[in-house]
């Protein structure tokens, strides 16, 4: 398919079969695997994961109702599934790779996201469940307890070398963390379809994904779109894009993340000397970050960091390595850090004006950017 080479398997099955899975009316498991760029038939790795087909004969697409699963306290549970993070669950899309949907492509997380950034790693871990069919995306599953254990299962399966600077294995695993987790019950959830209306899972124990439970776990909640939802205007939803807008005429605005905005507006775009003015405001008392990216990922960006205690510069980011720019690249104008109170609410804000385009640093542009964000 002009440059690209396509492998392409067809076969015709019987249904019914001595002494194999029978396949049946309504919802089958199955897995789907690859060898990656190998050729040679053997143990498939990281590349591959369970998925449901739903056949119906009668014609209709349409998936049978599902009961909810019966859980209690005190439940042993085994599972096999993708590793993720709560922070990229809840921001909608991966810390490391924007344009990818969290729940769509969990096998592109990547080691270095899931374990080595401090806002993801604090905020816990779960074991998602199958793919949904009707819409494409992972189910959540169960929340883990103990993210001592998950975080050294994880790094013990990457690498340094693959650019998870924490990892202390081989070098096997460098997306799409997946293993198989034994655990019992310590609490139901609270009821929402949510990673905190997921049951919790105490007790754990980390294994090889190829480790196969005997009695696989209840699926749990999968999200769907809820009838009637529909973004606010002018607000870009998880992977998706706000309306186009002249942000050289108005102060245009984006919710990075709860609690984490960004406002821009950019000044005589066509000029030689035009120039971009930033603000990012969040709740909290910390370091903020924003880098303008050639491929959503933080190696080889452009990154403007700052603290409370200074004042916004500029970063030249790389994998593992946040390196300071030299002096005379620091052409940041009207940079400044401020913290504020918003009743009980500590504020972080930091601004500043940037040239569109300066020699040896990726340029703004008009249309799509491709950026990144961090605190």
């Amino acid at each position: 398919d002009g440059d690209q080479t396509m492998t392409v398997m067809r076969f015709t099955k019987l249904l019914v079969e001595p002494n194999q899975i029978p396949i049946t009316p309504g919802e089958n498991k199955m897995l789907w695997a690859n060898g990656g760029e190998s050729t040679t038939i053997g143990y498939h790795g990281n590349n591959r994961s369970p998925f449901s087909l739903n056949l119906n004969f009668d014609g209709s697409s349409a998936p049978e109702p599902v009961e909810p699963p019966s859980l209690k306290v005190g439940d042993e549970i085994c599972t096999t599934g993708f590793i993720m993070d709560t922070f990229c669950i809840n921001r909608g899309t991966l810390l490391d790779a924007p344009s990818v949907v969290t729940l769509q492509n969990p096998d592109l997380h990547s080691y270095h996201c899931l374990l080595d950034v401090p806002v993801c790693v604090n905020s816990g871990f779960q074991v998602l469940g199958e793919k949904d069919p009707s819409t494409g995306e992972y189910c959540l599953g169960y929340r883990l307890e103990e993210t001592d254990t998950v975080v050294a299962s994880g790094r013990a399966a990457g690498s340094v070398e693959d650019g998870c600077t924490t990892c202390t294995g081989n070098g096997m695993g460098t997306k799409g963390y997946r293993a198989t987790v034994k655990g019992v019950i310590k609490e139901l959830g609270d009821g929402s379809q949510s990673v905190s209306g997921q049951p919790l899972l105490t007790n754990i124990q980390m294994l090889d994904a190829s480790v196969e439970c005997a009695t696989p776990a209840p699926q749990t909640v999968c999200l769907g779109s809820p009838d009637g939802a529909a973004p606010a205007p002018g607000t870009p939803s998880a992977g998706g894009k706000a309306p186009t807008v002249d942000c050289s005429s108005v102060t245009c605005e984006t919710e990075l993340t709860e609690g984490y905005t960004l406002r821009h507006k950019l000044n005589n775009p066509a000029e030689p000397d035009g120039t971009i003015s930033m603000e990012l405001i969040y709740k909290g008392d910390a370091w903020l970050g924003i880098a303008f990216s050639e491929d959503e990922r933080m190696g080889g960006s452009d990154g403007i960091l700052g603290s409370p205690d200074g004042i916004p510069q500029k970063y030249r980011l790389n994998q593992g390595l946040i390196e300071i720019m030299p002096p005379d690249e620091q052409t940041l104008t009207e940079a400044t850090m401020e913290t504020t109170e918003d009743g009980d609410q500590t504020m972080t804000v930091m601004r500043f004006t940037k040239l569109l385009v300066e020699p040896n640093q990726i340029p703004i542009t008009p249309g799509e950017n491709k950026m990144l964000w961090a605190n």
